[in-house]
């Protein structure tokens, strides 16, 4: 009685330490639930976008990089729109465009850092401060010594193109590895028993195969749920943690009409994820009878303070000769059981305003 204690938590996990003012006691409890993550939103990128040439080489046409990177409009041919939309209308993209910047010959190797140093030099020389700026976009001439369409800092606020800017959908990519995603791997090959796909140690890593993402070589697809709550645009709230079994509604992605997608822990630390979408204008474009918009997506997802990745699970292992993702999602009527969670996850139903899914985890008696 009379003692003032303290609470402190660590955010990698559920432990928690009562911590009395007096240095000679302690005690300590185990928090059941989950604890909530505090994101900041990224709303504001300005970028530098500098369209160098080399020695020699004719410039590229700038109009047409400005366009795939700024865009107009409510359009669907560029970086600002697609992150506009991605976001749920939360990030704005602005910044400024610097041409006719010659960064001389042709290196013989690819020196990545020494170009951009050259591109934020010729910037400069026109007067314009690439300090003033959150992000750099440059675009160089062809060289086939840089074995890339693009590349950037993984996170980082940095991405060079070489000689594809013109490409809306490579910007979107390489800005999710500036978020902090690596081409994400899938899992595949998981083995059926009973028809319920058995999600564990078992199951192949496939290559990077996401059709739904644009850093998985989903092309102009949108980002996941995944990278949308790592990035702040979606809260707890919005992608809750499942902890008790049921029957639960999945809200289509960006429909702000209930919960965006779930989570469920599993025991090493990762999580899993699930998601449903719809056919909707410009990025969204699905068939309507594509599996992406009559199934529910399932991903492993591990995170830390700096990066995140998201494995798609292959959910009809071996239904296809190609052996791809592109019937990977869990239709109505199959069922999926993770070892590491314990949950089964079993899709009832789908239709535009929803998918309901039953989620059975383990009794916590």
């Amino acid at each position: 009685m009379g003692n003032s204690f303290t609470l402190s938590a660590a955010a990698q996990g559920n432990n928690a330490a009562l911590l009395p003012a007096m240095a000679d006691a302690s005690r300590s409890w185990q928090f059941n639930g989950v604890l909530t993550e505090n994101r900041t939103p990224l709303t504001k990128v300005k970028a530098l976008l500098v369209v160098t040439n080399f020695d020699g080489v004719k410039p590229a046409d700038s109009e047409r990089i400005r366009q795939a990177v700024f865009g107009s409009g409510d359009d669907f041919n560029s970086l600002r729109h697609h992150l506009l939309l991605s976001s749920g209308g939360q990030l704005e993209l602005t910044g400024q465009m610097v041409t006719g910047v010659g960064i001389g010959p042709a290196p013989a190797g690819c020196p990545v850092g020494d170009m951009l140093a050259r591109a934020k030099q010729g910037a400069i020389a026109q007067g314009v401060n690439p300090d003033d700026f959150t992000h750099l976009f440059v675009e160089f001439s062809s060289h086939s010594a840089c074995q890339f369409s693009g590349q950037a800092a993984s996170p980082g606020n940095w991405i060079v193109s070489n000689a594809s800017g013109h490409k809306y959908w490579m910007w979107a990519h390489e800005f999710g590895h500036n978020l902090g995603a690596p081409h994400p791997p899938s899992l595949m090959g998981c083995p059926v028993v009973s028809g319920v796909v058995q999600l564990g140690g078992d199951c192949k890593i496939g290559p990077a195969d996401d059709p739904t993402n644009s850093v998985g070589g989903g092309g102009k697809r949108l980002f996941p749920v995944d990278y949308q709550l790592y990035a702040g645009w979606l809260t707890d709230r919005q992608v809750p943690w499942l902890s008790k079994s049921g029957v639960y509604k999945l809200a289509p992605l960006w429909s702000n009409k209930g919960a965006q997608g779930y989570r469920i822990a599993r025991s090493d630390g990762t999580k899993l994820s699930i998601e449903f979408r719809q056919p909707s204008t410009g990025f969204e474009d699905w068939p309507v009878e594509s599996p992406f918009v009559n199934g529910v997506v399932v991903r492993v997802v591990a995170e830390n303070a700096r990066s995140i990745e998201s494995k798609p699970v292959d959910t009809t292992p071996g239904s296809n000769a190609k052996r791809d993702m592109t019937d990977s999602p869990l239709m109505p009527g199959r069922s999926l059981f993770d070892k590491l969670s314990g949950a089964t996850i079993t899709v009832q139903s789908v239709g535009p305003d929803g998918a309901i899914v039953q989620i059975d985890l383990p009794s916590s008696d």
